[in-house]
């Protein structure tokens, strides 16, 4: 089968097609590098996602037994979770937080560089005590926001 020059014209154009239908992404664009969505029949579930900004969420929720204000058995969803993101200064931050029937509470804040490796996509830190993280407690007006 010889190859003509219409052959090679062809599949030119089709290489070129697809190279035109595939999205540019531009350097200051943000976009997804990591997802994950898992469900059970259970009603627990955990989910995460690591943006190209550093932005990152991780979380797990599971059912528990509880009860309600009238002493009945109840089911209480209980959520642990993570998320991240770099600041205008270049300081990335995270935070732990737990949500059950306590309510939302904020575990540690923290920056990522207090616990010694990268938090993108999970939950434990590697920390031995309270000592070896450093608690942020920073207000908006001490990070410097481009205008």
């Amino acid at each position: 089968m010889l190859v003509t020059s219409e052959r090679i014209i062809f599949v030119l154009i089709g290489f070129i097609s697809i190279a035109l239908c595939m999205p540019a992404v531009k350097d200051n664009e943000v976009y997804l590098v990591d997802y994950s969505n898992e469900r059970s029949k259970d009603g627990s579930y955990s989910f995460n996602y690591e943006l190209s900004d550093g932005q990152s969420r991780t979380e797990k929720g599971t059912l528990k037994d509880g009860k309600d204000a009238d002493g009945n058995d109840i089911k209480i969803l209980s959520v642990t979770g993570q998320y991240a993101f770099v600041a205008p200064n270049g300081q990335k931050f995270v935070t732990f937080y737990i949500s059950d029937e306590k309510g939302y509470r904020v575990e540690k804040m923290m920056t990522a560089e207090a616990i010694g490796r990268s938090l993108d996509t999970t939950f434990d830190a590697d920390v031995k005590s309270d000592d070896d993280l450093a608690i942020v407690t920073t207000t908006e007006s001490e990070i410097e926001l481009d205008s």
